[in-house]
């Protein structure tokens, strides 16, 4: 067998190795896709389940929900101060106009963090809400570790390119 021979087998073996190696990143890519779809969507139906009991003033009813098999929910007295601070805290933003997601993002494959922008008449609100999943293997063991509300707006998310500009 020459040398050109040999080097044209292993270049298209080389080729063949390369385009098999393609397609299954881009099978893998689909399917990861197609998970982070599906449990952004969960997420994102858990948080404006609670910003929606918040805003028709069922905060109890929103933390349960939301805090179900968190180490959060089992804090009766934090709880408690959640349920009777929560709304005292929020009257000074305004009445509830509307809530918007503003990011549901990965982290790793244990943590989702969720932003969402809470409307009020005064000025909007930023909720964060972290879900934890101890074991990765196991799809639905979310829960959330982290539940925080602020008016830091510098730290809220790039808005993506697909949004119009203000007046355009």
């Amino acid at each position: 067998m020459s040398v050109r021979k040999v080097v044209t087998v292993r270049a298209t073996v080389l080729v063949i190795c390369g385009l098999v190696w393609l397609l299954w990143q881009a099978s893998f890519g689909a399917a990861q896709l197609e998970d982070d779809a599906i449990a952004d969507s969960r997420f994102a139906l858990k948080v404006e389940d609670f910003l929606r009991a918040v805003a028709t003033d069922n905060v109890g009813l929103g933390l349960e929900t939301l805090l179900a098999g968190s180490p959060l929910g089992k804090d009766a007295a934090q709880l408690d101060k959640l349920r009777t601070g929560l709304p005292q805290a929020l009257e000074k933003y305004g009445r509830f106009k509307r809530s918007e997601r503003l990011k549901v993002e990965r982290i790793g494959q244990s943590l989702v963090r969720c932003t969402w922008l809470y409307h009020c008449t005064n000025f909007p609100v930023v909720w964060k809400v972290l879900f934890y999943r101890p074991d990765p293997t196991v799809a639905d063991e979310w829960m959330v570790i982290g539940l925080e509300f602020d008016t830091d707006y510098s730290k809220l998310p790039v808005p993506s390119p697909d949004l119009r500009p203000v007046g355009g």
